[in-house]
Order: C-alpha cells, then sequence, then structure tokens
C-alpha cells in the first residue's frame, strides 16, 4: 500500500500540466468515448478537475509480508 500526504491543490482541466495526462486518458478510454459515448459523458459530468498533491510525507508497506 501508499499513503502519500501533502496539501492538494485544484487545477483545472486547462492546466498545462494536464495535457499529457489527459491525452492518455483519452487514448485508453477512446472506444467508450466512441458514437453517443461523449454526449453521454458531458451530461453526465459537468466539470472536470484534477487534484495535484505534491508529497511531503510517503508511506508504504506490504502485507504480504507480515
Amino acid at each position: 500500500g501508499v499513503r502519500i500526504e501533502g496539501v492538494a491543490e485544484l487545477l483545472p482541466a486547462e492546466h498545462p500540466d494536464l495535457r499529457a495526462p489527459m491525452s492518455a486518458w483519452h487514448e485508453k478510454y477512446r472506444s467508450l468515448l466512441a458514437g453517443d459515448g461523449f454526449a453521454r459523458f458531458t451530461e453526465e459530468i459537468k466539470v472536470i478537475g484534477f487534484l495535484r498533491v505534491p508529497p511531503e510525507r510517503v508511506l508504504t508497506w506490504d502485507h504480504a509480508r507480515a
């Protein structure tokens, strides 16, 4: 597992740092957004925002070794 602690900052979908992740997301879900999929998506999701959490503390663990 992983736990990341930090102060989250809200990024709008238009933020320049999101171009690559948004492109990768679109590629992954391209088939779901085809046809009327994109229209359904935009009807259900009115606003897209993203959180970026610059890590102040990172904790990891492995339960398999317990």
